[in-house]
């Protein structure tokens, strides 16, 4: 099955995926979350719940979006 890249392997991460199109920008590059970016990211929920669950950032690739 192939389709959009949504999560990327990281440095930072080791072996883990991470979701990055959820990801509030300023958390690719310091890897530190908070309330701010936990807000990003629910937006980005209720954005897709909104938009019959199209996918956030289309026209990007997982890999684009860092």
């Amino acid at each position: 099955m192939t389709g959009p890249v949504l999560c990327v392997k990281t440095a930072a991460a080791g072996d883990e995926r991470w979701p990055i199109k959820w990801y509030a920008p300023e958390c690719l590059t310091t890897y530190k979350f908070d309330s701010k970016s936990d807000v990003w990211s629910y937006g980005v929920a209720l954005w897709e719940a909104t938009s019959y669950a199209d996918l956030p950032y289309k026209v990007l690739t997982g890999l684009a979006c860092r």
